[in-house]
């Protein structure tokens, strides 16, 4: 992560953070020897901010069947594992693999190519938010590096919590169109023909100290698109104005990931981007990571989720 000032003074910043609040120093922890008060530390990160980085895990002497092996291992310490697609398979090897999504032009496309196997630029989001397979969210996202690109592949993560409270401040209209359903397009490859393209809900869910958000404004676009249901006038101005918030500089915090460092995020109040990036043409690797999902073992307060599948 950036680094600056320390402004946190070792404690951990509210869940609605801004950039300045997240210290690249203090929201580090070492793996191996996870003892149980670093690990209690790491769930203060989770539950507060959202964010956590584990350290100095072992890739370099591990082919990419034993490096997923340790990802798993990992993700167990923090919850069950969830199935990344119809396939059930528990982990992605996020790298590029030529894919072309269509969103670095802005384009819509009505299969979407899965952005975890392209080298384009990714807009801020969650994992979760069209609902792949579950009708839940999930609860946290790991992504453990094992090669950086030559160039690009920066990420950016941004406090949905900190986004909403700046929408309900400048506009409240706005904040409500938030709350309502937006369609959410899910295609791409795996996809049963059994299952509809496209989910239901709000972008943002909010009641009492439950929060969720479901940020995709590619999927929306594309969901609205095929549906025939073009979004209206102020759901437009309203989505507007949540991109507007979340391009604020303020907001942003941005991190290369190194080989054996693992992030650690809360998918349900967390979203993060990705600059383009390119590989070397020596490299027989190139950017490369594992992602992992998981669901907390202890159930939350709520889990009241509205992801209504349409046809």
């Amino acid at each position: 992560m950036v680094e600056r000032p320390c402004s946190c003074d070792g404690g951990v910043p509210p869940p609605a953070w801004r950039a300045r609040d997240i210290c690249p120093r203090c929201c580090r922890f070492t793996w191996p020897g996870l003892d149980r008060q670093v690990n209690k530390d790491v769930w203060r990160w989770l539950d507060g901010p959202g964010v956590a980085l584990l350290t100095g895990l072992p890739v370099d002497d591990r082919d990419l069947a034993g490096t997923g092996r340790l990802a798993l291992a990992v993700a167990g310490e923090f919850g069950f594992v969830q199935p990344q697609g119809w396939d059930n398979s528990l982990i992605c090897i996020v790298r590029d693999e030529g894919q072309v999504t269509g969103m670095e032009a802005g384009l819509i496309a009505s299969r979407v190519a899965r952005s975890s196997k392209s080298r384009e630029r990714l807009d801020l989001h969650n994992d979760a938010a069209p609902r792949w397979v579950s009708p839940e969210p999930i609860d946290h996202v790991l992504m453990l590096a094992i090669c950086p690109a030559e160039t690009g592949g920066e990420t950016t993560l941004v406090s949905a919590r900190a986004v909403w409270e700046e929408i309900l401040q400048a506009d409240p209209d706005s904040a409500r169109i938030l709350q309502s359903n937006f369609p959410f397009n899910r295609s791409g490859d795996g996809l049963p023909a059994d299952q509809p393209d496209h989910t239901t809900g709000p972008v943002f869910k909010v009641d009492g100290d439950w929060f969720t958000v479901r940020c995709n404004r590619f999927r929306i676009e594309t969901a609205a698109r095929d549906l025939n249901r073009p979004l209206n006038p102020k759901q437009r101005d309203a989505l507007d104005l949540m991109d507007s918030v979340l391009g604020r500089p303020e907001l942003q915090s941005k991190i290369t990931l190194q080989p054996g460092e693992c992030l650690l995020l809360d998918d349900r109040t967390v979203v993060h981007a990705r600059t383009a990036f390119r590989d070397s043409p020596m490299s027989l690797r190139g950017r490369c990571l594992i992602r992992v999902w998981t669901r907390r073992r202890e159930p939350r307060r709520d889990r009241r989720e509205d992801a209504t599948p349409v046809s």
